[in-house]
């Protein structure tokens, strides 16, 4: 998608954030809350070779904390399409293999069951 890093850090300084993320490039998003505290949320959740499933993703900083930690299959959803493009943009830019989807927490049933909801 981008050229380069630069091109992709450009991209990510120019973006308005809600979540702070500290990505695999070495990049981080500038969100407006230091999310970093949340993340410890996920020492106690074993989340290897488990489907995850978050409602109101946000630009998916939960997700990809799934990813790394071993789920098989992971899944965000929300209703604001600027985050969620933001979401598949970093996954596809990080290699985070993650589905996002603009649906309505009224709207999962058609998603499958999970282990994990988060």
């Amino acid at each position: 998608m981008f050229k380069n890093k630069e091109e992709y850090e450009r991209w990510i300084e120019g973006q308005e954030w809600y979540q702070t993320m500290h990505l695999p490039s070495g990049l981080a998003t500038r969100g407006k809350v230091p999310t970093h505290l949340r993340e410890r949320l996920f020492d106690h959740i074993d989340c290897k070779g488990k489907t995850f499933l978050d409602v109101g993703c946000n630009s998916g900083q939960y997700c990809f904390l799934a990813k790394e930690k071993g789920a098989s299959r992971v899944v965000g959803i929300d209703t604001d399409r600027k985050r969620l493009e933001q979401g598949r943009i970093i996954a596809e830019q990080e290699g985070y293999g993650v589905t996002f989807e603009e649906r309505s927490i009224f709207d999962v049933g058609g998603l499958g069951r999970f282990d994990i909801v988060f």
